[in-house]
């Protein structure tokens, strides 16, 4: 194989794109590829606000697809063939990602009061504890956000994330042994 296989995670916040990474991870030959990765290189504090800012501040200086092309680059010089590259969020982004015809999207959905007793049960980055059930739907609102249902009619695969763990770790066992 002279590319790298990759899968794409798509979906609005809290959908379960970490849980279905984390699944993918521990069960199949992946290395996960996260789009907000440059945190870690920053050492910020991880926030979903500084997320977004430094997301749209990189969008803005070199377009959409400026986090795709580099994680596809990264993708392109390592020795693993099999990627998930985690935290599609714009169409621009999957375009690029589509240039590589090894390249499927998966797109996780949730319903928004599923989506929001996941963000009080666990907290994950700063400040999340303290929203509301109207500020978390106005967060939906953010630039790095407003475009990602339109990446659901795109994907390759869509998984409901509406039941327990296991059936969405049934859904991504049927997409993985299906496609490798």
């Amino acid at each position: 194989m002279s590319k790298p296989l990759m899968f794409g995670l798509a979906g609005e916040m809290l959908s379960g794109k970490s849980a279905a990474a984390k699944f993918l991870v521990e069960h199949f030959a992946v290395k996960e590829l996260r789009m907000s990765k440059i945190l870690d290189v920053l050492d910020l504090p991880l926030s979903r606000e500084n997320q977004q800012t430094l997301a749209r501040i990189l969008r803005e200086q070199f377009g959409d697809a400026i986090l795709a092309k580099a994680v596809s680059e990264y993708a392109a010089e390592e020795k693993q063939h099999l990627f998930l590259i985690d935290g599609v969020r714009k169409i621009g982004e999957l375009e690029e990602l589509r240039k590589r015809t090894n390249f499927k999207l998966i797109y996780v959905k949730s319903p928004l009061e599923q989506r929001y007793e996941r963000l009080k049960s666990r907290i994950e980055k700063i400040g999340e504890e303290l929203k509301s059930l109207e500020a978390f739907q106005e967060s939906h609102q953010a630039e790095s956000e407003v475009d990602i249902h339109k990446l659901e009619s795109r994907a390759d695969f869509v998984i409901e994330n509406t039941g327990d763990d296991s059936e969405m770790h049934a859904q991504l066992t049927r997409i993985f042994t299906g496609s490798l």
